[in-house]
């Protein structure tokens, strides 16, 4: 781990490819829900015809994990981008290390909306490792990383 985060700040090679590319499964056949035409998969969270209205967070996960298995998508929900789950550390694992030096992840809009409108004045336009993107986020994220990537921060959280 220590020799990755090393090679952050290094040219990367574009043009290759991870080790699994050829055994990943394509977009198109993530298994998960099936969508509807025009409504897509929104109508699964209303009230009397979802099976996933009111169903919390934790318990869905759980059903998606046992129906769908380690990798799932809830895809065409009008409401919000394709959401590829991944329940496998391992999986996690790849995705993070192949996502290139400057990753774009998204960001709930609440949490953007939390510190560059409403507390402002806290954070004075100033990002973290949540909520920016690309460049600032390696920017950040190098500062960060000493502390944070040391097995002993980790010793403080666990009982």
């Amino acid at each position: 781990r220590q020799v990755y985060y090393q090679k952050l700040g290094s040219q990367q090679d574009f043009d290759s490819k991870p080790n699994d590319w050829d055994d990943a499964l394509p977009f198109e056949k993530i298994p998960g829900p099936k969508p509807l035409p025009i409504i897509g998969n929104t109508f699964r969270f209303l009230p009397y015809i979802g099976d996933f209205y009111g169903v919390d967070l934790k318990e869905l996960q759980r059903r998606f994990y046992k129906q769908y298995g380690r990798i799932a998508i809830l895809k065409d929900l009008k409401v919000a981008k394709n959401i590829v789950l991944l329940y496998s550390p391992e999986d996690i694992e790849k995705l993070h290390r192949n996502e290139g030096v400057w990753p774009h992840r998204e960001v709930l809009n609440s949490f953007t909306y939390y510190r560059n409108i409403l507390r402002k004045d806290i954070f004075q336009g100033i990002g973290g490792v949540a909520t920016v993107q690309g460049e600032d986020w390696f920017n950040i994220r190098s500062k960060v990383n000493p502390i944070l990537m040391q097995p002993r921060m980790a010793h403080q959280y666990i009982d």
